[in-house]
């Protein structure tokens, strides 16, 4: 008993004039995007190690309050709280590097530079220096 039929057709008349413009926007994005593959293959990396230390900090720590049920010394556990602290660290820190080189890959392709114009088209080169600083608001004390 089948529950799916695979088709056997092959693209229909429409699909295939389709075919070369799709080709080509892709060829022309993988052009756009070249120059930055290093930094995105950091990023890739950086994610991956985010995963990583994602399921060792949870592996990690079940173990920890697993043998933290038995009351044994603090000695026998310091390998696991010590694992727990470094994979937690890890994981912000590689979350942030992740994210830091996609935005600054995702940036420089819009144009944008840390103290560049903003994406060109989308408002004038001094749109960003207008915008209206933003102040905390005042402090009020309480009064005791």
């Amino acid at each position: 008993m089948t529950l799916y039929k695979v088709p056997t057709e092959s693209l229909s008349q429409s699909d295939e004039d389709k075919l070369p413009a799709m080709l080509s926007t892709f060829w022309r994005l993988v052009q756009l995007v070249a120059p930055y593959a290093p930094r995105m293959g950091l990023a890739l990396l950086a994610g991956f190690a985010t995963i990583a230390s994602s399921i060792g900090l949870m592996a990690t720590a079940a173990h920890l309050i697993a043998s933290a049920a038995y009351h044994p010394p603090l000695a026998a556990l310091q390998v696991a709280i010590v694992g727990v602290r470094f994979f937690g660290i890890a994981r912000g820190v590689l979350r942030y590097l992740e994210r830091y080189l996609s935005h600054q890959v995702t940036l420089r392709l819009c144009g944008i530079r840390a103290s560049g114009p903003p994406c060109a088209g989308a408002v004038g080169a001094g749109a960003l220096a207008a915008l209206p600083q933003w102040r905390p608001a005042q402090s009020h004390r309480l009064r005791h």
